[in-house]
């Protein structure tokens, strides 16, 4: 099935070790299974957490917080003007844990971060119809949501100029900038 995945695009699913051996980082052996309600309650805590994360931004702002923060003064200026500006968010990755109650912790909110966003949004979908079959589906609307957002973000005039310009770069060698980027201009086309 990884040969499947790779056309796909998980082209970087090697792990080069320090001694010149290579490991897959892509495991076939393991998947989560989720009931409609726990990918409710996924959905609704990101949500929630998303807000939490935007006071917060708040919060730093109005008390000045940036250097208990490690934020260093040359960066403020730029980061107020981002946040008043309010550029369009296109996605963020929250990473979650759960503990023993079930509940699921967040161990960090990666923003416009895009690794493990072409995984998320058509690998695995492919990989469970080929490993299980007809009738089995990924929890998220990742393809869906993004196709939607660029659609959302044109439609109300918030991109600049008739052309969306993307960049990955050359120094990180897997290929994963390169076929993340690749992806996104691919919704990005599926939105006009």
């Amino acid at each position: 099935v990884l040969f499947r995945s790779e056309e796909q695009g998980l082209i970087y699913w090697k792990t080069p070790l320090p001694d010149g051996e290579e490991i897959s980082y892509w495991h076939e052996g393991a998947h989560y299974s989720l009931t409609s309600a726990e990918v409710y309650d996924i959905e609704a805590v990101a949500r929630l957490m998303l807000e939490m994360l935007v006071e917060a931004g708040d919060h730093i702002i109005e008390e000045n917080l940036f250097s208990q923060m490690g934020i260093p003064g040359w960066a403020v200026p730029r980061i107020k003007e981002t946040w008043e500006s309010e550029p369009p968010m296109i996605y963020g990755r929250f990473d979650f844990a759960y503990g023993h109650d079930g509940v699921p912790k967040l161990l960090e909110y990666n923003a416009d971060t895009p690794t493990g966003l072409l995984e998320s949004a058509a690998v695995q979908w492919h990989w469970a119809k080929d490993v299980f079959g007809e009738g089995v589906d990924q929890w998220n609307l990742l393809h869906e949501m993004l196709v939607g957002r660029w659609r959302e973000l044109a439609q109300a005039g918030r991109l600049p100029g008739d052309r969306l310009h993307l960049l990955h770069t050359n120094a990180e060698q897997s290929g994963e900038d390169f076929m993340t980027i690749g992806y996104m201009a691919e919704v990005a086309r599926a939105a006009n």
